[in-house]
């Protein structure tokens, strides 16, 4: 089953664009059905909507027949195969059972994306897939290389049936300042422009384990995810960025992004160099840096990061519709930007939602921690070493000098959302 509160936001996304709720259901049953039918369910699909109790349920109804006939119904299933699912059924019968919300795994939930985004197209709405540049040298460090990355990674405007935004624009200068109501790290939060735009946010989170905070789930995705490079600096790092020589080509576009002349250029050497006296460590530098010549090297404390990564999640979200899910599949040991892709560490558990990230945080971490460790991982080699220090905690466990209790604990704090929440499961 699918809650209320997921109804309840389609019924404000409806009221937000001037859309009749009837026809924003329309494109959820749509997207579900497809998203079932990508997962492997063989009956025909039906999406039930209770207007009463604002739930969505999902059942699929099967024909048992002796032969699969092309022409006849949806939902055919030979005698052998019905079986498999309920012992007592003959030839002629029809059975019922509802769809677990957890059988729709990443296909299913990129499907369902897909189509509900093409329906709310058609309805009027002009919805957007984004993500901001990053701050590290890589493929996602300027606008250019982000969508080349996108596309080779499967995300085009074909695929996810709208366009793709890069949030922060070319370079990663092109944000906007967003106040943090009860920030105590940050005040002022630099958010992608393209991002503070949108009326509605939505956001879709992979979750997995994190080399530093432990894990990456709705809270990382958001305030890390749509923070500009200077926001990303902002979080991570405390101090003045350094410039390697060797690497630098003299080119001095880094000087046209520094506003408080905090750029050296030695006319002898052709190098640039960092001015202690006037740099303020916005780290606009380094987006402009087609060499990857400048980097920052006093990164912040994992508390330190947390708390802020918390706040500017807050900034992103307040005072606007919001909804977020993740999808608790091939929970990987370190972050996704990494070049490899480790084996799982976890079972997969399904797709959880939430208009509380925090709480949809805390909800997957726990379920996560009832989970058995998967074998031949980097959490389970872990535990077997010699000389294992159990933690108790599977991602602590799995990255010991890792830690995410901070960010969890902070976000409640400032007033983010709340750690307690009712899991309602589909059945």
């Amino acid at each position: 089953m699918i809650s209320k509160g997921f109804y309840e936001q389609l019924e404000t996304i409806a009221a937000e664009r001037h859309i009749e709720i009837s026809d924003v259901l329309v494109a959820v049953r749509t997207a579900l059905i497809k998203a079932c039918q990508l997962e492997g369910c063989k009956g025909e699909i039906e999406v039930e909507f209770n207007d009463e109790q604002k739930n969505i349920r999902i059942f699929e109804t099967f024909h048992v027949v002796d032969e699969i006939n092309p022409e006849g119904p949806e939902g055919q299933i030979t005698l052998d195969d019905a079986k498999e699912i309920r012992a007592r059924v003959r030839v002629g019968s029809e059975f019922r059972r509802e769809v677990k919300f957890s059988q729709i795994g990443r296909k299913g939930a990129t499907r369902f994306k897909q189509i509900f985004i093409q329906g709310l197209k058609e309805l009027g709405g002009k919805p957007f897939l984004t993500d901001c540049n990053t701050l590290y040298p890589g493929s996602r460090k300027n606008a250019l290389e982000h969508l080349q990355c996108a596309w080779e990674n499967g995300f085009t405007a074909m695929t996810v049936g709208c366009p793709i935004l890069i949030g922060d624009g070319l370079k990663g200068t092109d944000d906007i300042e967003v106040p943090v109501e009860g920030g105590e790290y940050i005040k002022s939060a630099k958010i992608g422009r393209a991002i503070m735009d949108a009326d509605i946010f939505i956001s879709l989170s992979h979750f997995k384990g994190h080399e530093t905070t432990g894990f990456g789930g709705a809270i990382k995705n958001i305030g890390m995810g749509c923070g500009s490079r200077a926001g990303k600096k902002e979080q991570h790092t405390n101090g003045q960025p350094t410039i390697h020589e060797d690497m630098c080509r003299g080119c001095r576009r880094c000087m046209r992004e520094c506003a408080n002349n905090g750029l050296l250029f030695d006319e002898e050497t052709k190098k640039m160099h960092i001015d202690g006296a006037n740099c303020v460590g916005c780290g606009r530098c380094i987006g402009a840096c087609n060499f990857d010549a400048i980097e920052f090297e006093n990164w912040a404390a994992t508390k330190d990061l947390n708390c802020r990564m918390a706040e500017y999640t807050k900034a992103v979200v307040d005072g606007r519709p919001n909804f977020h899910i993740s999808l608790v599949v091939d929970v990987s040991p370190n972050c996704d930007c990494h070049a490899e892709n480790d084996a799982p560490i976890l079972p997969n558990i399904g797709m959880f939602a939430s208009f509380d990230p925090l709480a949809l945080d805390q909800a997957c971490v726990d379920a996560c921690l009832k989970m058995q460790p998967l074998p031949n991982s980097q959490l389970s080699e872990n535990m077997h070493k010699e000389g294992f220090c159990d933690h108790h905690d599977h991602f602590e466990n799995s990255t010991p000098e890792s830690e995410y209790k901070t960010c969890l604990e902070h976000a409640e704090k400032i007033g983010l959302g709340s750690r307690e929440y009712e899991l309602i499961v589909m059945k």
